[in-house]
């Protein structure tokens, strides 16, 4: 079966919301970079077959073991408190 891009997008935007994944989780699924998966999404870019194939295993593969299909699931980013960097002060020496 071929999905077509309309159906693709469907399909892609449907896996998303079930395993409430982001954009780059998703892109990690799928092996392909975050602005293709965003291209997907708005459907200014048509996915290869390799993409399709893989998206009907990965559906397959959910509905029969999902408990294996989570193993395959990226870890979930972890927000890094970003520390203010920048020049050492000089101090002034007395």
């Amino acid at each position: 079966m071929t999905i077509q891009t309309p159906e693709f997008t469907a399909a892609v935007r449907d896996l998303m919301a079930r395993r409430a994944l982001d954009d780059s989780r998703a892109a990690a699924l799928l092996g392909v970079p975050v602005p293709t998966i965003r291209k997907w999404i708005a459907g200014t870019r048509a996915p290869s077959a390799a993409a399709v194939r893989l998206l009907e295993i990965l559906g397959t593969l959910e509905a029969i073991a999902p408990a294996l299909f989570d193993h395959f699931l990226p870890a979930p980013a972890v927000a890094v408190k970003k520390q203010k960097t920048g020049r050492p002060r000089k101090t002034k020496i007395d």
